[in-house]
């Protein structure tokens, strides 16, 4: 927050990568769907998740017991990115370059590339 005016301060970069779709990357995307003003000002956002989907922590212990089923817990990451005007990319993270913070992933067998 900047001191004097209680307002975020943004580095300048023009692409954002989220490394995972966890429960905190969820969160901020829901929050950006929900108040875009919200959202840093960059040229591109990019969500990179192994899997399309996340659970939700809170609900486990209902589906463990049988209360609720499995998919009932399930976050869909790709309709939160949709929401939240995010690229949604399902790939694994191979590998992360400093300082040129570079990123490669694999996906569907080929490599693929994020530059920020």
């Amino acid at each position: 927050m900047g001191l004097a005016t209680g307002q975020p301060q943004w580095l300048p970069v023009s692409e954002l990568l989220l490394a995972g779709g966890g429960h905190a990357h969820a969160l901020v995307l829901r929050r950006w769907a929900m108040h875009p003003a919200t959202r840093p000002p960059v040229e591109s956002i990019t969500l990179v998740s192994a899997s399309s989907t996340s659970l939700y922590s809170g609900l486990i212990p209902a589906a463990l017991s049988g209360a609720l089923p499995v998919s009932e817990c399930a976050i869909d990451l790709r309709e939160l990115c949709r929401g939240a005007g995010v690229t949604f990319v399902q790939a694994t993270i191979a590998a992360l370059e400093r300082p040129q913070l570079n990123c490669g992933w694999w996906s569907s067998a080929r490599p693929c590339a994020f530059s920020g």
